[in-house]
């Protein structure tokens, strides 16, 4: 029982031998995050944590198993799960964060990731090698950015 549960904090957390599944949050719950959610869906290597809406109807539901939450509670989710992206389709989904989450969010170390799922041919593998790229294990062909470094 010890073992078990040692392996499922380390891999919630983001360390020990699950370590290689990244955790990912997905900004909105539209039609085109929800393609987005389908095609992560398969990758063994991607754990999707949450989608986030500021709709007040949608918070705590649940959408294919992932919890939508609030955006005010995505830097807490970062800390709790240990996520990695916080990935959105829309040039507007970030503006659902408020000054002082964003702020919270440029401190924590997790990549804002635009990703399409109807122009890439793999959103799946496009978000590894980002987030490979971004915490140092490929090359630099990647393109991940991370929040801190956005102005």
């Amino acid at each position: 029982m010890k073992k078990w549960l040692r392996y499922w904090h380390d891999r919630r957390r983001g360390t020990g031998r699950g370590a290689d599944v990244h955790g990912v949050i997905i900004c909105g719950i539209e039609a085109v995050h929800h393609r987005l959610q389908q095609r992560l869906a398969g990758e063994t290597r991607l754990r999707l944590e949450a989608l986030v809406s500021d709709a007040p109807w949608q918070h705590g539901t649940r959408i294919a198993g992932v919890r939508v939450c609030y955006p005010g509670e995505v830097p807490a989710l970062i800390e709790r799960t240990g996520a990695r992206a916080l990935v959105y389709c829309r040039e507007t989904d970030p503006a659902m964060f408020d000054g002082a989450s964003m702020r919270l969010l440029k401190r924590s170390p997790v990549a804002l990731l635009a990703l399409d799922p109807d122009e890439e041919d793999d959103p799946a593998d496009r978000l590894l090698r980002c987030l490979e790229h971004e915490f140092g294990h490929i090359d630099e062909r990647a393109g991940g950015r991370r929040l801190r470094d956005q102005r």
